[in-house]
Parts: C-alpha cells; structure tokens; sequence
C-alpha cells in the first residue's frame, strides 16, 4: 500500500446552525499538531491525529450492529495525518488520511464527545 504524505494547511469558515443543537465548527485548520476546531459557542478543540483517526465511527472502524469497535489508535500509522477535509451536511466533517482511509463522518456531536475524552 503506497501512503501519501503530503502536507496541507487548511482553513475554511462555515457558520451554520445543526438539527442536533450541538454548536456548530465555524472554524477548521489542520496544523502540523493535528486537527484545531473553534465551535460557535466559543470553545476550542484540539484532536491529535492519530487520536482521531483510531476514533473513526466508520462501519470499517466499528462493526454495523454491534458497534464494536476493530480499529483502534494502536492500529493506526503513528505518521498518520489529515491532507483535507470537507464538511457533511449541517452537522459533520469528513477528513481524507493519508493511510488513504476517507469514510469516517464525524458528527458535531461526537468530535465534542472526544474532545471530552482528551480533556479527561
């Protein structure tokens, strides 16, 4: 498998209200330390990448019914980065990784549910 290691730094601007009441992200930026996240209400997120990728909801990383969890942050490249990003409807992003992995929505709600979790 050929990995991809490029780097990019990325910032875009969205304001926009979600059906799930969890503040929205009216900032992203991939920096050389991970995935940085300002919410609408103020608060800062910072996500690790290797963090985030090993936390993937996607049904590759986490079995459909069962939601058992296959991939972890061990099984991870430790190299691994975000090389962009887009937004899903009003309410996630999507990232592509550089371990070519690009499926995993990561709802609002759930990235403040890990930013919970790093925070202990």
């Amino acid at each position: 498998m050929r990995r991809l290691y490029v780097v990019t730094y990325t910032e875009r601007m969205t304001v926009r209200q979600n059906p799930e009441r969890v503040p929205g992200i009216t900032l992203l930026r991939l920096e050389p330390d991970g995935i940085h996240a300002v919410w609408e209400d103020g608060h800062g997120s910072h996500y690790p990448y290797r963090f985030l990728r090993g936390n993937c909801p996607c049904a590759m990383c986490v079995l459909e019914g069962t939601n058992q969890r296959v991939v972890f942050e061990k099984d991870v490249p430790e190299d691994v980065i975000a090389l962009d990003w887009m937004q899903v409807g009003r309410y996630a992003v999507q990232f592509l990784w550089s371990d070519a992995h690009e499926t995993g929505i990561f709802t609002f709600q759930y990235l403040r549910h890990l930013d919970g979790e790093l925070r202990g």
